[in-house]
């Protein structure tokens, strides 16, 4: 265990990651709070990919999300899954057989949060 005396520094905002998620702790006039982060994007897998790839995500709640992938100028090329999803761990597979060889990225989306990853197709 250790401690942060953030006392001496106004509004900061310490992150740190852990094995099970990620743990946001911001300092505010009242203390440290501890705040659990909504969503967790994982790297795909394998990368670089042969057509198939594995895009795991968590969630601390239930939500509406979009999971897309685009192209190497931010073009949007496939929606992998859009709508509501449950709170919990999910794994999905991505199949770019119609795409191209290249550099591409994905991207998880909600009403107050993005997160964008980068994957290479090698065929």
């Amino acid at each position: 265990m250790f401690e942060i005396n953030t006392d001496d520094i106004p509004n900061v905002a310490i992150e740190m990651t852990f094995f099970e998620g990620r743990l946001v702790y911001d300092k505010n006039d009242s203390g440290i709070t501890n705040q659990k982060k909504n969503i967790i994007l994982e790297q795909n897998f394998p990368n670089p990919f042969n057509s198939i790839t594995t895009i795991q995500f968590s969630l601390s709640k239930g939500q509406k999300i979009k999971l897309s992938v685009l192209d190497f100028q931010g073009k949007e090329v496939a929606i992998i899954t859009e709508g509501y999803v449950t709170a919990g761990e999910h794994s999905i597979k991505f199949n770019g057989s119609k795409l191209t060889s290249g550099q591409y990225f994905y991207k998880i989306e909600t009403e107050d949060f993005s997160k964008t990853k980068k994957m290479i197709l090698l065929k």
